[in-house]
């Protein structure tokens, strides 16, 4: 009978109807005006977020809509014009053209109005940006304006956990030592913990890595303000790949491994959101308890 709970959670969590009860409770909320970003966010961290009205929340936990709603028009029509001024000024620079792929857009005009683009700049360099537009642009159904400002303001999370790194690493080594000491001492021992890639992965919420419409789940925890979930997909990821990490002597092995452990498989995916969902609530949850 508890598998079958488990089940039924995991599944209307996916596709993020959980309970009807918390769906009108969001509902009420969005209706509020002014909107209270606080009970948004604490929404966002402890429940499923109904597909429905995804796009919504993050519009207003974000700041492209304001939380006065008489202002969205005003608003907007600002918005509209910074996007058009960009995109016409990467046009004109021969930046981009029809054929650009649109998550490569928008970073190129974020780094447009971050004045971080030069005449020899590469919009196809590796960086976490276009990567979280690409989760960002597979999974809300909202206009091109809209795309441009969701994806730029929540990569302000992203620069946050740039920001806090070492720390994140530090909480990444005690937890892993706590969950999996055998394979913490293992990669320690081996001096390869230290060397994987957490500046490639935290800050782009494993979206290289994890399918875009399962990690979503992820960033609406993240829009919550639950940045250090990251780590826990590191280590939920390491959990089903224990095994295989202990026999490699490489640290190049080991990021082969827990890279290519999900690749396209959704599934692997789902399981890997849904462990660290569960995973994260219950540190979260012993946490409160032991204040």
């Amino acid at each position: 009978m508890e598998d079958t709970r488990n089940f039924r959670s995991s599944y209307y969590e996916k596709v993020g109807c959980r309970s009807v009860e918390e769906k009108k409770n969001l509902e009420i909320i969005l209706k509020e005006n002014p909107v209270t970003l606080s009970k948004l966010r604490n929404f966002a961290k402890r429940f499923a977020i109904p597909s429905i009205h995804r796009a919504l929340l993050y519009e207003v936990i974000l700041g492209v809509f304001p939380v006065y709603m008489e202002s969205k028009e005003f608003i907007m029509n600002q918005q509209r014009e910074i996007f058009n001024d960009l995109k016409r000024a990467l046009e004109v620079m021969h930046m981009i053209d029809g054929k650009t792929p649109k998550s490569k857009v928008i970073f190129a005009m974020w780094l447009l109005e971050n004045r971080s683009l030069g005449s020899g700049s590469n919009i196809f360099k590796d960086s976490p940006f276009p990567l979280i537009a690409e989760v960002i642009i597979e999974n809300l159904e909202v206009g091109e304006v809209e795309l441009y400002f969701l994806s730029r303001n929540f990569y302000k999370y992203s620069e946050e956990i740039i920001n806090e790194m070492p720390k994140l690493k530090q909480i990444t080594f005690q937890m892993l030592e706590k969950e999996d000491s055998d394979l913490f001492n293992n990669l320690n021992n081996k001096n390869i913990l230290e060397k994987l890639p957490f500046e490639r992965w935290y800050p782009s919420i494993f979206s290289s890595i994890l399918n875009e419409l399962s990690l979503i789940r992820i960033f609406d925890r993240i829009v919550g303000g639950s940045t250090k979930i990251v780590i826990f997909i590191f280590i939920v990821i390491c959990s089903y790949t224990r095994y295989n990490l202990k026999t490699q002597l490489t640290c190049e092995n080991v990021i082969k491994i827990i890279e290519n452990y999900p690749a396209d498989d959704s599934e692997k995916s789902d399981v890997i959101v849904n462990k660290t969902i569960d995973l994260w609530h219950k540190f979260s949850s012993s946490k409160a308890a032991n204040r």
